[in-house]
């Protein structure tokens, strides 16, 4: 599941300029700045006398994109080994700047993969008789009651940290990853870890709201307090820590029993041989990540916000605008006229929300709602063989027109296959 390089201006390079509003950031400035009143010292570090340049590392850093090394590699720290090379060869020209860049990028991206451990936990019951591993995106994910001796410099940076707080009631989970850095390892093993919690919480979610939840997110298995990435070795990089900003100690862990289990780890797994069948596996596993991460707000606007996105990256992929997501998902539904209805208030409700700030205490009904849509429309996007979404889009276009429309283009296609065996009339 790679993401792609939105805004680039040569699909070749990594490094390129982002778009805004239509045009390229103009870095020039901020480059010139950063290399005209830097100083280069014998080791090679940089110095800046008369100003803190932090803020323009930070700022020059949201102006370009590295591509796919973006999950790799953190811009703000090759930036200065950029300006470096700038000053060395008395260069502030936009030209130089991006090209040495380009080359570091490269230069990185050749280190060989090593493998790392995520340490996470989930708001899941240890009792629960769920499998205790798998594999996704080639990360091994296990669940556990706690973690291994080997991981101890995990409690001890924490506690070094005074980060205070703790979910030992929630099952720990490792991710065993292979990657080139730290960064990389934190960013695939979350990624892998959010497509297992969305199709877990596909069966274990409330299927409507229940007095009370609108103080929760609306998904049971949620990421746990702290996520570290630790060495081949079992010693922390203290250096890629995560604090999970959304937590709020779950007191009432979903368990399941024997029975329960089981029908969860088949429909999991049946869901992940699909995926990994699909020609379009990218799409569906992305889709799968950000219905994880709207299900985990707090916040029932931003989740209805979060999940229209998660719903129109697959139904409205490749569209310039978003119009057909309602009819489509209908479609889906068997051009059910209640799912349109309620899926053009919801798309009217988010829109008010996010240009005008409209915002009802209803939005959790929305936000369940939607989460079912979401569920059975990412099931038909699965058992739908095709070798492309488009294909998938397309079907959906011609079911939206009704049960008459299509037996009239079946007696066209009738007639003009009559036409070519020489039949016609």
């Amino acid at each position: 599941m790679i993401g792609t390089m939105e805004g680039c201006v040569d699909m070749k390079k990594q490094v390129c300029m982002k778009k805004s509003g239509g045009r390229l950031h103009d870095i020039q400035p901020v480059v010139s700045k950063l290399v005209n009143n830097g100083k280069v010292g014998e080791d090679n570090t940089l110095t800046y006398a008369g100003f803190e340049p932090s803020n323009l590392i930070v700022l020059l850093s949201q102006m370009i994109t590295i591509g796919n090394a973006e999950s790799l590699f953190d811009k703000e720290k090759i930036i200065p080994r950029v300006i470096v090379e700038c000053i060395s060869n008395e260069r502030d020209d936009v030209d130089f700047f991006l090209s040495t860049m380009e080359s570091v990028v490269r230069e990185m991206q050749s280190i060989k993969e090593k493998e790392f451990y995520v340490l996470t936990g989930i708001s899941l019951d240890v009792r629960s008789c769920l499998k205790k591993e798998w594999v996704i995106n080639d990360c091994k994910i296990t669940l556990s009651e706690g973690f291994d001796s080997m991981f101890d410099s995990r409690k001890e940076a924490l506690e070094s940290l005074s980060w205070c707080g703790s979910d030992d009631a929630y099952t720990s989970v490792v991710i065993t990853v292979k990657s080139k850095t730290p960064k990389g390892a934190m960013f695939k093993g979350l990624r892998a870890l959010n497509v297992f919690r969305a199709l877990l919480c596909f069966d274990a979610n409330n299927v409507q709201f229940i007095f009370g939840d609108n103080c929760w997110p609306i998904n049971k298995v949620r990421l746990g307090r702290y996520q570290t990435v630790h060495k081949s070795s079992g010693e922390i990089v203290r250096s890629v820590l995560f604090h999970e900003k959304r937590f709020k100690l779950e007191s009432s862990l979903p368990y399941f029993d024997e029975s329960k289990s089981k029908v969860i780890n088949n429909n999991i797994e049946h869901h992940l041989s699909s995926i990994s069948d699909c020609k379009y596996s990218s799409l569906i596993g992305s889709a799968l990540e950000r219905c994880a991460d709207a299900l985990d707000e707090y916040d029932c606007d931003v989740a209805v916000v979060k999940l229209w996105g998660a719903l129109e990256s697959l139904v409205a992929y490749g569209d310039s605008n978003c119009e057909r997501v309602p009819v489509r998902v209908a479609a889906v539904f068997g051009n059910d006229v209640f799912i349109k209805e309620w899926l053009y208030h919801i798309k009217d409700y988010r829109n008010r929300y996010v240009h005008e700030g409209e915002c009802d205490q209803r939005s959790v009904h929305l936000a369940y709602k939607l989460g079912a849509v979401f569920k059975w429309v990412f099931i038909f996007f699965l058992r739908l063989k095709r070798d492309d979404v488009r294909g998938v889009l397309g079907l959906l276009d011609l079911s939206s027109k009704g049960l008459g429309h299509i037996e009239l283009k079946e007696s066209e296609l009738r007639d003009a296959r009559n036409l070519l065996v020489g039949k016609g009339g």
